[in-house]
């Protein structure tokens, strides 16, 4: 981005500069040629190119504004520095991008004010004028303290999604600006005079901080894989009654599990949440509600705030599901009754979800109904080849009171080979099969 904005100016100095200067080949060679020139009033850059290179006027201009162009980089890094380390931050990443905005302001008081020509070589003196240069910025960081200054009353007094956007973008148009201090009338604190970003970032932790999540009722019940649909009413306050909540969104996952579920609250800072079906072991669990920031902000002033969103747990008691098993597995259109596809789905339901198994469906919960089958889809090939069989099927689960569907879920189909019959290829597709059932609640 530095070399584009140099070739930018480079062609303003071409049209702008170029017929007020004269090559002096004839006089004697001007001391900055060999010994750089130093004030405090100026930055100045020496530019070199051969006389051989295309265009070596053009190419001295443009080495002499980035000399220039360094010695503006470097002082701005250290004013950097002296930031982060008042502030124990790190602006490393944004550094370039501030760097461009200076440089990129810098433009017009670039100036070529002398040049050289000898045999060999082309040379270039280019300045760029301090004090023009920092009362654009001033200017320029001034604009930018206003717009932040506006951005900042106008959330204030709300705690939105809005609010947290205009936060957003006060901090962005003035970090560019940030080691000169920009400050505006802090409105926490009766019109003191503070930096903007600082206003910034307490406006942000006072929002973490500040709200608080009721939950109706405070806990819940429920059976996993039955239960859908139990309502919860969410309301935000505000613990200090300083600001209004509302429009906020709110990120939601179960226990540690990272999800996308989110929910909105309304204008009067409510919502209800309706709790989906729980695939889950039986026991104690939660809810876990937080702020979504990183839907509500940018990205980048997350990056500069580095804040913890803070959590609300609802807590869920789980119960276990009582199930009652139905199912048909045959080998080449003969039933098994003892094939590990049984002991391997009733292992995957207690292990994962502390499913009961019961030998009534008046007392079950859920009705599960198992069909796999083998099938021969080709010929064997000859007797110095295995018979192939394939093992397919599917599982489904039934909500015993209500008949709602719960799962349908088709088998991933296996093949089983044997040298010696058809019916050891079909046990080996189904042996396959109770090794890699291949099913959502099974994964």
């Amino acid at each position: 981005m530095l070399r584009k904005s140099s070739l930018i100016l480079l062609s303003f100095f071409y049209l702008g500069c170029s017929s007020s200067l004269t090559d002096k080949s004839s006089r004697r060679a001007p001391d900055w040629i060999s010994r750089q020139p130093k004030d405090n009033s100026f930055w100045y850059g020496i530019g070199v190119s051969n006389l051989d290179s295309n265009d070596p006027r053009q190419t001295a201009r443009q080495r002499a504004f980035s000399e220039v162009a360094e010695q503006l980089k470097v002082d701005i890094k250290s004013s950097l520095t002296d930031v982060m380390q008042a502030r124990n931050s790190n602006f490393e990443e944004f550094s370039e991008a501030i760097i461009e905005t200076r440089v990129d302001a810098s433009l017009e008081y670039v100036e070529n004010i002398d040049s050289y020509r000898d045999k060999k070589r082309q040379y270039v003196l280019a300045r760029l004028d301090k004090n023009q240069y920092f009362d654009k910025i001033k200017r320029k960081k001034d604009e930018a303290k206003q717009k932040a200054k506006g951005l900042i009353n106008k959330s204030i007094n709300q705690m939105t999604s809005n609010s947290l956007s205009n936060i957003s973008l006060s901090m962005e148009s003035i970090y560019p600006y940030i080691d000169l201090f920009p400050k505006i009338e802090d409105p926490y604190t009766d019109g003191k005079q503070e930096n903007v970003m600082v206003i910034a970032e307490k406006m942000i932790r006072k929002y973490n901080d500040d709200i608080e999540l009721s939950f109706t009722p405070s806990k819940l019940s429920a059976k996993a894989f039955v239960d859908n649909g139990k309502k919860v009413t969410i309301v935000a306050n505000s613990n200090s009654k300083s600001s209004n909540v509302a429009n906020l969104r709110l990120s939601i996952r179960l226990n540690d599990e990272v999800t996308n579920d989110f929910i909105m609250l309304d204008k009067n800072g409510m919502t209800e949440y309706q709790l989906s079906r729980l695939e889950a072991p039986s026991g104690n669990h939660s809810l876990i509600f937080s702020l979504d920031y990183k839907s509500m902000m940018s990205k980048k002033a997350l990056e500069l705030v580095r804040l913890i969103p803070r959590e609300y747990s609802l807590d869920i008691s789980l119960e276990a599901p009582k199930i009652y098993f139905d199912g048909n597995v045959s080998n080449l259109g003969k039933k098994i009754k003892n094939s590990p596809i049984y002991s391997s789905l009733k292992e995957c339901l207690e292990d994962n979800y502390s499913s009961v198994f019961v030998n009534s469906k008046s007392n079950a919960d859920i009705l599960l109904n198992l069909e796999v089958m083998t099938e021969e889809r080709a010929a064997r090939l000859g007797e110095n080849f295995p018979y192939f069989i394939y093992s397919v099927g599917s599982i489904s689960m039934k909500n015993q009171k209500t008949k709602e569907e719960i799962l349908n879920s088709r088998f991933k189909d296996m093949k089983g080979a044997d040298f010696s019959s058809k019916e050891k290829a079909g046990i080996n597709a189904l042996k396959k099969l109770s090794q890699n059932m291949n099913i959502d609640i099974c994964d």
